[in-house]
């Protein structure tokens, strides 16, 4: 089926995908939300992690590489949160999960305008340096960055 598809049509198929995702994303913020940081169930930043996976399998495939690269640094520090008792760092990673929540909500309109995609790629590419450098500071005892 998708063989016959336009890359128009692609592009649909993966905007109603990462809606769908959102969905999902934000009923994990939600969840966590309802506890103080203090109890914050972590299992909900790598059930957070294990669905922008998913965008980030797709992204990858459909050669949207900063998205996938976004999406692969969101997931890295999501895991690395849910192996971590580090509470300034839980918070942080809140922060990041909520503005990646917001950034899939913008991506799923800029993708379709040629013009707007190189300011927004390049906002893609500070973020996951920021991910990367959040890991360092204070996930950096954590060995394992995956579930896999």
């Amino acid at each position: 089926m998708r063989g016959n598809m336009s890359a128009n049509e692609m592009t649909d198929v993966f905007v109603d995908e990462v809606k769908l995702i959102k969905v999902e994303l934000s009923g994990y913020l939600t969840e966590m939300m309802k506890t103080k940081i203090d109890h914050v169930d972590r299992s909900f930043f790598e059930k957070f992690g294990q669905a922008v996976d998913r965008i980030y399998g797709t992204a990858a495939t459909m050669g949207y590489s900063e998205i996938a690269d976004y999406c692969k640094a969101i997931k890295d520090v999501t895991y690395m949160a849910s192996r971590s008792d580090n509470m300034q760092g839980h918070k942080k990673v809140i922060r990041m999960m909520i503005e990646c929540i917001q950034n899939l909500e913008e991506m799923c309109s800029w993708i379709y305008k040629p013009k707007e995609i190189t300011l927004h790629k390049n906002k893609l590419i500070a973020e996951v340096r920021r991910a990367e450098r959040l890991n360092k500071q204070e996930f950096y005892s954590v060995d394992k960055k995956s579930c896999a």
